[in-house]
């Protein structure tokens, strides 16, 4: 993963989901080439944790989602320069809306989401895109969340638990999330500017 796609990799799990990362996409019928989705993420609508995992921790995008549904991801992450009109190849979104394997008549689904960020089921399921990266982005056919609004996400909700996150830190299998909570905790500071550090 890039320090972009982790960043979107635990923005997810932290709000409910069970993400893969870097699905990889086999060519063949559907697909010319092999390609790949920067995560696909599920989440089961009565998710429930005694630390992180409450109703008032869950970050107000996913939750409006969510809102009691079943809820699948295809998220793409991005943290260079982008083209907006080839974000979502149609082939990618139609192999991955069958992977997610939410609903039983994905055709419906799959035309949906080529012009739209999102597709209801009668069966109280949703499939959105999502699409995460620098700077800003709009567009009728995928939900977007910056990267800053991320890091700020992690921020509060690290800073909620501060005390039981830093205690358990390194049982987060990511040094750049264990990092962000030694940095809230306030034992990870860089010297001061013009500071003089002494090399002996």
């Amino acid at each position: 993963m890039n320090f972009g796609e982790e960043l979107g990799y635990w923005y997810l799990r932290l709000n409910g989901c069970f993400p893969v990362v870097d699905y990889v996409l086999h060519g063949g019928v559907l697909m010319e080439r092999t390609s790949d989705c920067d995560l696909l993420a599920v989440r089961p609508p009565n998710v429930f944790e005694e630390v992180g995992g409450q109703k008032s921790d869950w970050d107000p995008v996913i939750a409006k989602l969510a809102n009691g549904r079943t809820l699948g991801v295809i998220c793409e992450v991005k943290t260079g320069r982008y083209d907006v009109k080839k974000l979502f190849p149609p082939n990618n979104i139609a192999y991955a809306v069958k992977r997610l394997g939410l609903i039983a008549d994905y055709d419906e689904a799959i035309s949906v989401l080529q012009k739209s960020a999102s597709f209801d089921s009668g069966e109280n399921i949703r499939i959105a895109k999502l699409f995460v990266a620098s700077g800003s982005a709009k567009s009728d056919r995928f939900i977007f969340i910056s990267i800053s609004h991320v890091r700020d996400f992690f921020r509060r909700r690290f800073s909620k638990y501060k005390e039981v996150k830093f205690r358990d830190r390194h049982f987060f299998p990511s040094e750049l999330i264990q990092n962000i909570i030694d940095e809230l905790h306030g034992t990870t500071r860089l010297p001061e500017r013009n500071t003089k550090i002494d090399f002996g």
